[in-house]
């Protein structure tokens, strides 16, 4: 049985963040063209600030060619709550720093962005400026955005319940998940002999809890290669224009079916359309659908009637 570590020195809370004024700025994503000239990525309009996706209208940027970099700044009005030896979580003569934590499963790749600036024990507020320089083909699908506070130079002497390692991650401050939509994740799709007797597809969902388990490993459409009239309707025949309309309809089908499944559960449900990103696992089934409703279609109170239209003409606009 594995042992459950608490830590013996202060964590940053929620309300010592408040005290101390930490504000940080929205995240600005920019790109260097062929040219060498910095051009803005837009973000797609959405009413979710704790999800979006890149790029919006009229943006050139393309992930597979163009890196990308972010900006953001953190100011600390009032840093002296910080270093606050009854409630503080730093010694007096020590430095607090604000890093960004990008992660994403699905690349797996971890990278970690110190910001430029520390925060340290005075009476006027700190400001520290972020900006990271991410090459093309970094990340795939989405990635998570995790500020954090952690202790950057310690301090001259060991204080009870006062962190003095260097280094040590103190608390988060926010947590945003990035989805790119040149590079979205795609229906799992295999192409197997089923017989001719058999439908042209059917969908296969195998799934203990959609919060965690993998959207790729536990959904399929299953193409049925021996059904009469393949080759015209799916394979090498197939009129492409008619394909992508029929892909329209298997694919939205599929999906309202995964999205219902999944309702019948009212807890996960609730996990998945309202999620603490915490506890949704990268790339799994709630993963998708959370992007699905907050992001593409940016509501989830639908009925699978309008739910179904609204798959067809999202599938049709990109197809």
């Amino acid at each position: 049985m594995s042992k459950i570590r608490f830590p013996l020195f202060r964590m940053l809370s929620p309300e010592l963040a408040v005290s101390a004024g930490v504000n940080l700025s929205d995240y600005v994503f920019s790109y260097r063209d062929s040219s060498g000239f910095v051009k803005s990525i837009s973000k797609k309009d959405s009413s979710d600030q704790d999800n979006f996706e890149i790029p919006g209208k009229d943006c050139q940027w393309n992930p597979e060619t163009d890196g990308f970099i972010i900006q953001r700044t953190c100011i600390v009005n009032r840093p002296k709550s910080l270093f606050d030896l009854s409630t503080g979580i730093s010694c007096p003569d020590s430095e607090l720093g604000i890093a960004l934590i990008l992660l994403s499963r699905d690349s797996s790749q971890r990278q970690v962005f110190p910001y430029e600036g520390s925060i340290i024990n005075q009476g006027q507020p700190c400001e520290l400026v972020l900006e990271a320089i991410v090459p093309a083909q970094t990340y795939r699908c989405s990635v998570e955005l995790r500020t954090i506070m952690y202790l950057k130079k310690s301090g001259s002497s060991d204080i009870p319940f006062l962190c003095n390692k260097e280094g040590t991650v103190l608390g988060s401050l926010s947590i945003t998940r990035l989805y790119m939509e040149e590079q979205p994740p795609e229906f799992p799709t295999r192409v197997i002999k089923l017989g001719y007797k058999e439908p042209l597809w059917k969908l296969e969902m195998n799934w203990d809890d959609p919060r965690v388990d993998s959207f790729d490993e536990s959904v399929r459409v299953i193409i049925n290669e021996s059904y009469p009239g393949y080759n015209e309707i799916w394979g090498i025949k197939a009129d492409e224009k008619k394909k992508n309309a029929l892909k329209v309809e298997i694919y939205s089908s599929a999906m309202v079916a995964v999205i219902e499944k999944v309702r019948e559960n009212k807890t996960v449900w609730e996990d998945t359309v309202k999620p603490n990103v915490e506890n949704l696992k990268d790339g799994s089934i709630s993963d998708y659908l959370c992007y699905l409703f907050n992001v593409v279609l940016g509501k989830h109170n639908m009925d699978t009637n309008e739910l179904s239209l609204a798959l067809r003409k999202r599938l049709g606009e990109r197809e």
